[in-house]
């Protein structure tokens, strides 16, 4: 049932909202999925999940899925929140922005498509040379991996990464700050960063790669290209 009203899900600025039925069905699910629909709002930003039937609606506010003092369920602030790109959300992605509020780091999510990041966790802000996630959020690797690095990590995800995220590839490449771009090579625009990712299938016709940054380092050289 919860797959199901994750997929009739629409979004607005400040809401998820969920078309159900009747009047038994919306309570059944109230019932049953009450602080799934406000940890969903929580983890996309949003205030509210809005239940909607014919001449009835019910908000779920996001902060049940709060304990006082700004601490989430597991003990974690209320900074525990994530950025989300201007893209559509399956089902499945919600889930795994779900597991990424449950399981908070330096995480974000990349479509493997464009290999645009999607969702960024708040923690990755400390790793973004001075970028904000807001900024980040718009960015695909070619436009700041290395491309021999973004090459070889294509390879290996293809041949090592099962679709259901059951197994996980360590890699470690060379980045840059995208606004600078590949070719400065003024001293701090390059680092080196080890990660551990996962790929999932998004059941829409797209998949998904969740990456979780383990360390980085400053390079005194820019590397050659």
């Amino acid at each position: 049932m919860i797959d199901a009203l994750a997929a009739n899900a629409k979004f607005t600025a400040n809401e998820i909202r969920i078309d159900i039925s009747d009047i038994d069905n919306l309570n059944k699910a109230l019932i049953a999925h009450e602080f799934h629909f406000a940890l969903w709002a929580l983890s996309m930003g949003k205030s509210y999940t809005v239940l909607r039937c014919p001449n009835k609606l019910f908000k779920v506010p996001a902060y049940l899925a709060l304990k006082s003092g700004g601490e989430d369920m597991t003990g974690n602030t209320i900074n525990n929140v994530l950025l989300f790109a201007d893209v559509e959300v399956s089902p499945q992605l919600l889930r795994l922005a779900v597991n990424l509020i449950e399981n908070p780091g330096k995480k974000g999510i990349v479509r493997l498509r464009d290999e645009r990041q999607i969702i960024l966790h708040d923690e990755c802000k400390f790793s973004l040379l001075g970028k904000s996630t807001k900024v980040a959020n718009n960015w695909s690797r070619p436009q700041y991996w290395h491309p021999q690095d973004l090459t070889e990590f294509r390879r290996e995800c293809q041949q090592s990464l099962n679709d259901d995220g059951s197994n996980t590839l360590e890699y470690t490449y060379r980045a840059c700050d995208a606004d600078l771009g590949l070719f400065n090579r003024e001293p701090g625009n390059w680092r080196e960063f080890t990660a551990v990712y996962r790929l999932y299938d998004g059941g829409d016709g797209e998949y998904y790669q969740l990456a979780q940054n383990l360390g980085m380092r400053d390079l005194v050289d820019a590397p050659v290209l």
